[in-house]
């Protein structure tokens, strides 16, 4: 069905002309964004990776956080102290700049070393309001596992959370990120201005314009990855894709856009973390590879996240490329001068190719798709609720949901088919690079080079 709707876009698509202006943008001054159930940590049943993994994810998923781009850096932090403190131990898979002057005890326990190191990475981020509450899951965590505040592997852990965070302290992720912005003096079809909201007579600023200066934790650049421009505004596929956001991710496109495909967008108007760490807690509990196999997969997925996310603002900023709402209203406006909006509205206040969504799932999809294998062997159900609709699909591969995330742009009305198609692309060639230049097997366990 789906196939045959876009055959119908293609046929209709080079009907589209263009107006040479640009017309103001309404939009709403706020919205509320779909958001997973709450992790529920249980160490009565899992290692001390995945209970803190789950603890971390509530902290991320919090305000303090804001949007995805620091959810995500937030998981890399915590996830990769866990990484070292757990692999500095065991020596099983390469760690990340481990301070060697933090040698692990004899004896070392692998789980109070995931506590520490998760524990003190929070609570290096976090703000000063959590961190009673932050103390008191400590305190829970090692009751539950009989563990003394003052164990040697604690505190090894401890200084492992503290080291990385170190690391990623001045990275020029908070406000140095949202750097002023000005916008094109005399911008052209095609190119990106910020959206005037009519209701409220102001502009949202452009999101993290400087995200892109936020060092890489291991790519080598962040335009590593050379991606295309956007097609040209008269050619075939341009004006195809057009046309299917039009007819199938507007407010108004419910005469074409099918219920489930309304539910897709309405899932993947969840963050990134939100969806992708509740399918890799699933995979990594399916497979019980154990406390150093767990923490490497974390470490992976939300270093490559983030390595893409600075990939991802890089190419944004420098193709400046408009959004369907500023397209459509300019190029192929509604019969009567009828506004036309996306389904999720309003359009985020950033520029629109690459999709941030489509890079920042992309990656971290195709991430756990490589630790785990694509099929990791148990049927995925991620849950999302949004306006009061609680969305499950259910995968058997993370390419599934890759797939998915594609789709749903579209039928969001937020992006073309053709920027989520080079967006997961772009994610899934970082991820793979993260993979085969970060946390490899050790051999016969012993420390890596």
């Amino acid at each position: 069905m789906e196939n045959e709707m876009k055959l119908t876009g293609r046929h209709l698509a080079l009907e589209i002309t263009f107006l040479f202006t640009l017309v103001a943008i309404t939009a709403s001054a706020s919205r509320a964004q779909g958001v997973p159930p709450p992790c529920v940590a249980n160490p009565a049943t899992e290692n001390a990776v995945m209970e803190w993994n789950c603890r971390t994810v509530n902290y991320a998923l919090s305000s303090t956080f804001g949007g995805a781009l620091r959810q995500i850096r937030a998981m890399a932090i915590v996830q990769l102290a866990v990484h070292n403190s757990v692999n500095g131990i065991t020596h099983e898979y390469q760690t990340y700049r481990r301070d060697e002057l933090n040698v692990p005890p004899n004896n070392s326990d692998t789980n109070a070393a995931a506590i520490g190191a998760a524990y003190q990475a929070l609570y290096a981020i976090v703000n000063a309001a959590q961190r009673t509450a932050l103390d008191t899951e400590l305190a829970a965590s090692l009751l539950a596992r009989g563990i003394a505040a003052d164990d040697p592997s604690l505190l090894y852990g401890k200084a492992e959370g503290q080291h990385v965070a170190d690391l990623r302290a001045t990275d020029g992720s908070g406000a140095a990120a949202q750097c002023a912005y000005a916008d094109i003096t005399d911008p052209q079809p095609g190119q990106w201005i910020r959206i005037l909201n009519v209701e409220t007579h102001t502009t949202p600023a452009a999101a993290t314009p400087c995200w892109k200066d936020v060092p890489t934790f291991v790519l080598n650049s962040r335009d590593q990855f050379p991606i295309d421009a956007p097609p040209s505004l008269t050619s075939e596929k341009y004006l195809t894709d057009l046309l299917e956001v039009k007819n199938y991710g507007g407010q108004n496109s419910d005469t074409l856009r099918q219920v489930w495909q309304t539910r897709i967008a309405d899932f993947w108007d969840g963050a990134p973390v939100a969806i992708t760490n509740q399918v890799v807690r699933q995979a990594a509990a399916a497979q019980h590879r154990g406390l150093s196999a767990d923490a490497r997969a974390f470490a992976l997925v939300y270093v490559a996240g983030t390595d893409a996310s600075i990939a991802c603002f890089y190419y944004k900023y420098s193709f400046l490329f408009w959004r369907p709402e500023t397209a459509i209203n300019n190029s192929s406006p509604l019969p009567g001068g009828a506004y036309w909006k996306p389904y999720i509205f309003p359009s985020h206040p950033h520029p629109e190719y690459p999709s941030g969504h489509s890079v920042n799932s992309g990656s971290l999809l195709a991430a756990a798709a490589l630790a785990f294998g694509d099929d990791p062997g148990v049927v995925m159900t991620p849950t999302i609720i949004r306006n009061g609709i609680t969305v499950t699909p259910t995968w058997e591969t993370f390419s599934e949901g890759i797939d998915e995330v594609v789709n749903a742009r579209v039928y969001s009305g937020l992006h073309y088919r053709f920027t989520d198609e080079a967006s997961v692309n772009l994610g899934s060639r970082i991820s793979r690079f993260v993979y085969t230049h970060a946390f490899g097997r050790c051999n016969n366990g012993k420390k890596c080079d």
